[in-house]
């Protein structure tokens, strides 16, 4: 049994699927504690992915902004030569 990750789902069991009213229940005797040697971050996965997010939409709320700042400038400038006139 590996444990730990704070990112993880619980799981979810449909023991009363498995198992009926009438069995005997199987003693449990825990192993001792490991860490679980196969775990390693993920993309697609927390706290990986939150970084994703944020650089992604701070990069592309920058480009947004880039792009109205010179189409208004365009706009400002169109609109004093119009008034000059």
């Amino acid at each position: 049994m590996f444990y730990g990750n704070l990112y993880a789902r619980a799981p979810a069991y449909d023991l009363g699927s498995r198992y009926k009213a009438t069995q005997v229940a199987i003693p449990f005797a825990a192993e001792k504690e490991e860490k679980n040697p196969d775990f390693g971050y993920s993309l697609v996965e927390p706290p990986l992915s939150t970084w994703i997010i944020r650089i992604t939409f701070g990069a592309l709320l920058a480009a947004l902004t880039l792009l109205a700042w010179r189409i208004f400038g365009k706009y400002a400038a169109g609109v004093n030569d119009a008034t000059a006139k």
